[in-house]
């Protein structure tokens, strides 16, 4: 029997966050959540974000409540290089960024960011925003980003320090805003 959380209090919950790689008995439920989130985009290959993540189990982290999983992040170094990357939104962000000695820098990329249906309204968006600031901290990047295919939600990440740099699109195809973080 699948063990359930319920929350009855005010206090900011106290998450734990887990290596994917430390805890891969996850992994089914982190490739359930990407695919209910982002599975339409992937079709044709049912199983794209289970191999996705496994392969970037490393840099994929579960959030972790009362022993249960409650949501995860990805936070993925990038290098964004004016001169290599002619990809539209790398080149905005190092444009943005960029003086004429500087034209590369390290980004750490924010991606599947997830809260299981369960544990939303509990406040835990903002403490798994903070665990990925405080990881492009720990890798020295220079800045960090990440691409919403909701813009419902740019409001919450510009309260959290976000600001939409550009437009985007996901495998040519799912129109995306590019948000670069203040962290």
């Amino acid at each position: 029997m699948k063990k359930d959380f319920t929350l009855f209090t005010s206090a900011r919950p106290e998450l734990k966050f887990v290596r994917l790689s430390e805890c891969k008995e996850h992994l089914d439920t982190a490739a359930m959540w990407a695919k209910n989130a982002w599975g339409y985009m992937h079709l044709d290959d049912e199983q794209f974000h289970y191999k996705q993540l496994q392969e970037l189990c490393e840099h994929v982290y579960i959030a972790m409540y009362d022993g249960l999983p409650v949501g995860m992040l990805a936070v993925i170094e990038k290098t964004l290089s004016l001169e290599e990357n002619r990809e539209e939104s790398s080149e905005k962000i190092v444009e943005e960024l960029s003086t004429p000695e500087i034209t590369e820098m390290k980004n750490a990329y924010l991606d599947y960011v997830y809260i299981d249906e369960r544990a939303r309204s509990m406040g835990l968006a903002g403490i798994i925003i903070e665990k990925a600031k405080n990881l492009a901290r720990e890798m020295n990047a220079e800045v960090m980003s990440l691409e919403t295919l909701n813009s419902t939600l740019n409001g919450f990440y510009k309260r959290k320090g976000g600001r939409v740099i550009c437009e985007g699109r996901y495998n040519d195809s799912y129109p995306t805003e590019i948000i670069r973080l203040k962290f």
